[in-house]
């Protein structure tokens, strides 16, 4: 049985993938310092180490498990609150992530994966590709673009066996921050949604499981620089309906001004590891949004 160690495995997308390890047969532990994640979304099949990956302990902790794959998952997971402590962002992408590639670099693993943001390409030619030039324009983006090169760095000069999957927007349950949860308590408190600009910004948002299979098939499969999406463009307007249609009645809504720096289109295209891995997303928006409200109906209220 292998042993897969997940940096941040207590989050929102740590935690399904943790599940989804434990059905495939890994030994699966999990390090997390519970600043974002949650103990209670820890598999109970799981080991769980409570730390902050920038601790010098965390070497011997790693020495200790011997992992063979590694997901680092560690960090902020909103733009606005990389954006409100820049400083406090750089410390756990980047830093944090060289710590564990430290920690890591002379066992004999079979692969290092760390999971990046789409957001790296900035405004781009839709769909972007692996080979578009990225242009980090948000401080979230660039700590994830650094640490990517850092990544490469320890696979070129180290020899570690790496793949980077940069992630769309992802939701689903165990979401408890972001655009949707955040439109999910509106709901709860019967206030109008909140919807930046005309909500005519487009976006690509796959299903937590959905990213977690594919982080699994990227783990298993793959070196190198990899988008996980689903390809397909959404209008943050349309998500709103899709909502609607999911609770019976178009919510009310309140438009504001979108924040300075915001990337406007995301749409991206993961065809590449598909075509690797034989990975495709099943739970399409609705079903997803369906499954999204249940949980948050039968956990957050």
């Amino acid at each position: 049985m292998f042993k897969l160690l997940i940096t941040g495995g207590a989050g929102f997308i740590g935690s399904h993938l943790a599940e989804i390890a434990l059905r495939a047969g890994f030994e699966v532990h999990i390090i997390d310092d519970l600043s974002v994640g949650r103990r209670i979304f820890v598999p109970r099949a799981a080991k769980f180490h409570l730390l902050d990956i920038r601790s010098p302990k965390l070497f011997n902790l790693v020495k200790k498990i011997k992992p063979e794959f590694i997901c680092q998952l560690a960090g902020i997971n909103v733009i606005s609150k990389a954006a409100a402590n820049p400083a406090e962002d750089v410390s756990i992408a980047v830093a944090g992530t060289v710590n564990l590639l430290q920690a890591v670099k002379d066992l004999k693993i079979k692969k290092f994966l760390y999971v990046s943001s789409c957001a790296v390409y900035g405004e781009s030619r839709l769909p972007a590709k692996e080979n578009t030039v990225i242009n980090p324009s948000i401080f979230y983006s660039l700590s994830r673009a650094t640490a990517e090169s850092y990544v490469n760095f320890y696979a070129q000069n180290f020899g570690l066996p790496t793949v980077v999957v940069r992630l769309t927007n992802v939701y689903g349950p165990r979401q408890t921050a972001g655009t949707i949860p955040r439109w999910l308590r509106s709901l709860d408190k019967n206030e109008p949604l909140i919807l930046e600009g005309k909500g005519e910004q487009i976006r690509d948002y796959l299903y937590v499981t959905d990213a977690a299979n594919g982080l699994i098939s990227a783990l298993q499969k793959l070196q190198g620089v990899y988008n996980l999406s689903t390809g397909e463009a959404i209008s943050m307007r349309e998500i709103v309906l899709a909502l609607g249609q999911v609770i019976g009645q178009i919510p009310k809504v309140d438009y504001c001004p979108i924040p300075a720096g915001e990337i406007i289109n995301r749409v991206f295209d993961s065809s590449a590891l598909a075509r690797d891995t034989g990975w495709q997303p099943q739970v399409p928006l609705l079903d997803g949004l369906r499954l999204t409200l249940k949980w948050w109906k039968e956990k957050v209220k």
